[in-house]
């Protein structure tokens, strides 16, 4: 369109996308929760990895791993490399300051509640 303009900045959208990726964790969590479960049932030995080192005492990991046990528990159990690697790319926008944190909030929020995906625990 003739005279339209970005109002975004690249920064700007790049983390946005970032953050629309993020759509994926939810995926990993809930499978590798359900995975995780079924390996209880067979009585299959876990290895332990702390999860404090990830999360120390984060109101909100710790409210999302209280609304769905194991959501970050068992993949760190199953494979703490993918896990630590994971973790790390879903804090990259949130270490960034391209969006304020109340645009990023939202930005999850909508991302969470599209209808595809409706994510409970994320919009309880």
């Amino acid at each position: 369109m003739p005279g339209w303009r970005w109002s975004a900045t690249s920064a700007q959208i790049h983390e946005t996308l970032v953050l629309v990726s993020d759509l994926g964790v939810h995926t990993l969590m809930l499978g590798a929760s359900r995975i995780a479960a079924l390996l209880r049932e067979r009585a299959e030995p876990g290895i332990s990895a702390p999860l404090e080192k990830y999360v120390g005492d984060d109101p909100f990991w710790n409210s999302m791993e209280r609304e769905v046990p194991g959501f970050l528990d068992a993949p760190l159990r199953q494979c703490p490399d993918a896990f630590e690697a994971f973790f790390q790319y879903c804090a990259v926008p949130w270490k960034t300051a391209a969006l304020r944190a109340l645009s990023k909030e939202l930005i999850s929020l909508a991302v969470d509640a599209t209808p595809s995906h409706r994510f409970m625990p994320s919009l309880a």
